[in-house]
């Protein structure tokens, strides 16, 4: 191994700020010459799905956990995305966590057959659709963005969004999309609070980022297309943006994601 190999690999990692059983300072982002070494040997990327609750009393930590790497994406300019996906069945415990759908609880339960699970719980992260752990795992989560990052996918997908009234006018443009893919669009609410008056996690306030309001499918794509998401009610487009992933509908696993901010309309 050559030092100029070195150099690059430890790059790679250090960029990324995921090297294994290494917790980043957030304080002091790369610069220079490494980092975009490690940028430029980039072929991968990451998609982290959080699943979480308001009512669960052990979320928090995954939620900070998926801050954490939120912001590391953000610094670098790394393809790692991250989605918060709040289940409802822990509602019945006396708080009703207001982000929380059915819709993503049944999402939860699709990913367990896909990995012979008998159960769902929280805080569980997933990326990829290839590896599920304890989603306050900050040493897990490293190695598998970290296996994300080095994959070589075959699909790509380039997806732009706008904002017309209420709506959410979205177009996309892929290649190698297979018959039993489909095309996942999520509207996502940048950041959210809320102080939480009953249950579990009564007397705190929780923050949370990438939040998922809206969730699209969207069977067998065109490699050219175009679809509508309605927005909230009296929100400000900034507010959001848009990740869309490219999932096979056999074994769930991820072939490709990105991501788009609203353009000014």
């Amino acid at each position: 191994m050559t030092p100029l190999q070195i150099s690059r690999r430890m790059a790679l990692r250090m960029a990324a700020g995921l090297t294994i059983g290494f917790s980043p300072s957030l304080d002091a982002p790369l610069r220079g010459e490494e980092e975009t070494t490690a940028q430029a040997a980039t072929s991968g990327f990451a998609l982290i799905e959080l699943f979480t609750s308001e009512g669960c009393n052990s979320c928090p930590s995954a939620d900070q956990n998926l801050a954490r790497v939120n912001l590391i994406a953000q610094q670098q300019k790394l393809p790692i995305y991250t989605l918060s996906f709040h289940v409802d069945y822990w509602n019945y415990l006396g708080w009703e966590d207001p982000f929380s759908d059915a819709a993503f609880s049944q999402r939860q339960r699709i990913y367990a057959q896909a990995f012979n699970a008998d159960r769902v719980y929280t805080p569980q992260m997933i990326v990829n659709g290839r590896v599920e752990f304890v989603g306050s795992n900050q040493a897990t989560t490293d190695r598998a963005i970290d296996a994300g990052l080095r994959s070589q996918p075959i699909t790509q997908l380039k997806v732009n969004v706008t904002s017309q009234a209420n709506m959410a006018q979205v177009t996309w443009r892929g290649t190698d999309l297979a018959e039993h893919d489909s095309l996942q669009l999520a509207l996502v609410q940048k950041r959210a609070s809320r102080q939480v008056d009953a249950g579990e996690n009564k007397g705190r306030t929780l923050s949370h980022v990438n939040v998922v309001r809206k969730l699209q499918m969207i069977q067998s794509p065109a490699a050219v297309g175009q679809a509508k998401l309605e927005l909230p009610p009296q929100v400000d487009p900034a507010d959001y943006h848009l990740t869309a992933l490219v999932q096979s509908r056999t074994d769930q696993k991820i072939r490709f994601a990105a991501q788009a901010e609203f353009a000014a309309s």
